[in-house]
């Protein structure tokens, strides 16, 4: 685990570097935190407990705070902007010697969907994508996107509306698969290992062995 630095426009991020511990290259990740206005920061449980299972995978990832989080500079920007800073970890990421740029994946939670998902919609680098109790932010959002899909919510989750989520998944491309966690809540409560296996299960098939 190693604390980063990197540039995103005029501004500088701050992150965190999980890697294996064998020699690479690596598959990697970014990781996309929840709403920084509801406390929601690069040490979320769940993003932790997430690139810890990745690393167990042999795969590498980059969790890292928005701007305006922590000592990230720069100021709230409504989702909006924040597609800059995921954008700015990609190129981070991709740029590590331990990292093969061929196999890169995009992981996000909560407000981090928000982010997350247009970014990789929009970036070929995004080889697979996972979306930890996701919101959608346009209808076609992820319309194009062939590559493999992963999503995953709580069944007592009081802020992703389930059926439209069913509805949002169903009517995308494959490769793509959902999942509901019988009592899990959107802050995973007592189930953040079962997610962060499930989810670093889907990135080890999608990006390390590969069909």
């Amino acid at each position: 685990m190693k604390r980063v630095n990197f540039p995103c426009g005029h501004i500088t991020l701050e992150g965190v570097l999980h890697r294996p511990d064998a020699p690479g290259p690596f598959p990697g990740v970014v990781v996309c935190h929840p709403h920084p206005l509801y406390g929601g920061t690069m040490d979320s449980p769940v993003i932790l407990s997430i690139c810890r299972a990745l690393k167990t995978r042999g795969i590498a990832s980059l969790r890292f705070n928005f701007r305006g989080v922590g000592r990230s500079e720069g100021s709230y920007a409504e989702g909006v902007g924040e597609r800059e800073d995921a954008r700015a970890a990609l190129d981070f990421l991709s740029q590590q010697e331990v990292v093969d740029r061929s196999r890169l994946g995009l992981c996000g939670y909560s407000f981090g969907t928000i982010v997350g998902l247009p970014v990789a919609d929009q970036d070929d680098r995004v080889k697979a994508l996972a979306g930890v109790s996701p919101f959608f932010s346009s209808p076609e959002l992820l319309q194009n996107f062939h590559r493999p899909k992963f999503f995953i919510c709580g069944s007592r989750d009081d802020f992703v509306d389930l059926e439209e989520l069913r509805r949002r998944v169903a009517g995308l491309p494959e490769p793509k698969e959902l999942e509901i966690i019988p009592g899990a809540d959107h802050f995973w409560w007592g189930y953040v290992e079962e997610l962060s296996t499930k989810v670093a299960d889907f990135f080890a098939a999608a990006l390390v062995s590969p069909d």
